[in-house]
């Protein structure tokens, strides 16, 4: 069975089938995001570790940091080219400030619950059923304190417990590897990269 672990780092992308704006703008409380949304999702920097084993690749401890938002997540991506996602995002004080004025400055609203699931060619973006209605309830009456967050994102190689190089994707190899199961799983990950960051959606 093929097994691995390692670590994925991109800078300055865009996530052409994911669109978180357009997701949170959905939710009747959230909907002044929408006359933000932009289509695809871009980011100034994602990264996280992974492991590979069971037909997918599986990650605790995703960050992804955009001018618009900051995310926190964990999930998994199957070979196949199934996402399942949960996302805990921050919004930026600028359009937390659209969803209520009574925000004190610089406050970031969040972490608004969401799941990404679906095939990677056009995966659905919902609310997290187990949280969102906290959050709403929360929202809703003004209890600002409970679901704000004024930190500043550090570096988010910082959150990760191994040091990460800019643009790479770098293997740390298993000890019971051969040269053939490296190479295979190092492919595999860049396929799946390559689909879920191509510029077209997949006509299958």
């Amino acid at each position: 069975r093929l097994r691995g672990e390692g670590s994925l780092s991109v800078t300055n992308g865009e996530f052409r089938t994911v669109n978180i704006l357009g997701g949170l703008g959905r939710i009747a409380q959230l909907a002044p995001l929408g006359s933000f949304e932009s289509g695809p999702t871009r980011f100034d920097d994602i990264r996280c570790d992974f492991e590979v084993g069971e037909r997918k690749i599986e990650t605790e401890n995703l960050v992804l940091v955009s001018d618009d938002f900051h995310i926190e997540g964990a999930g998994s991506v199957s070979f196949e080219g199934n996402l399942n996602f949960r996302l805990s995002v921050y919004l930026a004080s600028n359009l937390s400030q659209k969803i209520s004025s009574h925000l004190g400055e610089g406050a970031r609203l969040g972490p608004i619950p969401l799941l990404v699931v679906g095939p990677v060619t056009q995966p659905a973006v919902r609310t997290d059923p187990m949280l969102i209605g906290t959050f709403l309830e929360r929202l809703v009456q003004q209890q600002f304190s409970k679901i704000t967050s004024r930190f500043v994102p550090s570096p988010i190689s910082e959150k990760l417990p191994f040091p990460l190089k800019e643009d790479s994707l770098s293997k740390r190899e298993p000890s019971s590897s051969s040269p053939t199961v490296r190479e295979s799983l190092v492919q595999s990950g860049f396929n799946l990269l390559e689909q879920f960051l191509s510029e077209k959606k997949s006509s299958s």
